[in-house]
C-alpha cells in the first residue's frame, strides 16, 4: 500500500472521495486520568459528522489517501495531531471513484449541457452554479504561521525524552516527527498524572526546548511546557503565534 497527503483545503478533491466511499468508521481513543489506560470507541459514521469534524479541527488536520500497487483507492483517513485519537476512515470499492469532468467556460452565450448527476457533482464540489458560470465558493487556506512542518528537540526535562533519544550527557538535538513527539508527550503526562495522585497535588510540567520550521519555512526556538495544562504542541504553538499577532497590533 501507498500513502499521499491531501491537501484539506482541496474541496473538490475531497468531495469527490467523499461521494465514492462506501463505508465510513471513527475511532476515538482517550486518556483515562484515573487508569492511566485508553478508553477506545469505534463505530460507523457518515459525511456530515466527517465534514463537521474537519470544519472543527481544521488547522489540527492530517488527510491521508492510502492507494493499492495500482493506483486503486482503499481508503481515506482524517485525523488531528494531538496526543489523543480521534480518526476517521472512508472506504472504498476496488476501483477508484469516478472523477468529474470539468468544463471550460466559454465566453460565447451558450450554456454547458449537463445532467442532474452532473449538477449535483458540481454542486458537491462546491461550485455556486455550474449550469452559468464556474465560479467557485471560497474556501480557507492553512495558516502557514501556525503549520508545523519539522521539529528538533534541543533539550527537555521529560524522563521519557531522554530515555528515547537523548545519547550520553549532551543536549538531544534530535528531530523527531510529530507523530513521535506527541506520543512521548503522552508518556510524560502519564507519569505527571501518576505523581499527581500519589501526592494529591499539582505536579508542574517538564521544560522542552525546540526548534520548528513552520510551513512559510521560517525556524524558530519555542518552548513548550508539558503538563495537563498544556499538553498538545501544536495548541499551545498556535495560542503563541495569536499572542504574537496581537502584540504586532498593539506596536
Amino acid at each position: 500500500m501507498n500513502t499521499q497527503i491531501i491537501r484539506k483545503n482541496d474541496t473538490k478533491k475531497l468531495d469527490a472521495l467523499f461521494a465514492a466511499a462506501t463505508k465510513i468508521t471513527v475511532e476515538t481513543q482517550y486518556m483515562d486520568s484515573y487508569t492511566d489506560g485508553y478508553d477506545y470507541v469505534s463505530r460507523t459514521s457518515n459525511i456530515d459528522e466527517v465534514k463537521e469534524f474537519m470544519t472543527n479541527n481544521y488547522y489540527s488536520l492530517r488527510v491521508t489517501l492510502v492507494t493499492d500497487e495500482n493506483g486503486n483507492h482503499d481508503s481515506l483517513v482524517i485525523r488531528t495531531s494531538g496526543w489523543s485519537k480521534h480518526e476517521f476512515t472512508l472506504s472504498f470499492l476496488p476501483q477508484p471513484p469516478a472523477r468529474i469532468e470539468t468544463a471550460t467556460v466559454q465566453d460565447e452565450p451558450i450554456k454547458p449541457r449537463m445532467t442532474f448527476e452532473m449538477v449535483q457533482a458540481y454542486l458537491k464540489a462546491g461550485f455556486i452554479s455550474p449550469l452559468n458560470h464556474g465560479a467557485k465558493y471560497e474556501t480557507a487556506t492553512e495558516d502557514l504561521d501556525k503549520s508545523i512542518v519539522a521539529i528538533k528537540v534541543i533539550f527537555s526535562e521529560s524522563a521519557a525524552f531522554n530515555a528515547a533519544m537523548r545519547d550520553g550527557d549532551s543536549y538531544i538535538n534530535k528531530f523527531a516527527t510529530l507523530d513521535q513527539y506527541n506520543r512521548l508527550t503522552w508518556l510524560t503526562l502519564a507519569e505527571q498524572k501518576r505523581w499527581q495522585l500519589e501526592n494529591g497535588e499539582y505536579g508542574g510540567y517538564d521544560k522542552t526546548q525546540l526548534e520548528l520550521t513552520t510551513a512559510r519555512g521560517q525556524t524558530v526556538r519555542f518552548r513548550h511546557d508539558i503538563s495537563v495544562r498544556e499538553p498538545s504542541l501544536t495548541a499551545s504553538w498556535s495560542e503563541w503565534v495569536d499572542y504574537c499577532r496581537k502584540e504586532e497590533k498593539r506596536a
